[in-house]
């Protein structure tokens, strides 16, 4: 990533599941909202050393993308597609 970055091109970070919720047995976000926090924060500090342009973290459920119906997981996906163009 950093060597694209460097070269000029417009890199970005789709970073799919929030990366705290699946250790609890219910999920529940607000009980996990500074370790999330920090999740998001580490993964945007990476971001800014690579030289990456865009970085978005979505909300699903880590180590449970199998629980989510496909369709929403594209439209995801495709949302950011046709944003950027990639």
């Amino acid at each position: 990533m950093a060597k694209w970055a460097r070269s000029g091109h417009g890199v970005r970070i789709l970073i799919m599941a929030e990366g705290a919720t699946s250790r609890d047995v219910n999920r529940d976000r607000n009980a996990r909202s500074t370790e999330i926090s920090a999740l998001a924060k580490a993964a945007q500090n990476s971001g800014d050393i690579l030289g990456v342009r865009c970085f978005t973290l979505l909300d699903f459920p880590d180590n449970r993308m199998d629980s989510v119906d496909r369709l929403d997981v594209v439209k995801a996906i495709e949302s950011q597609i046709e944003k950027y163009y990639p």
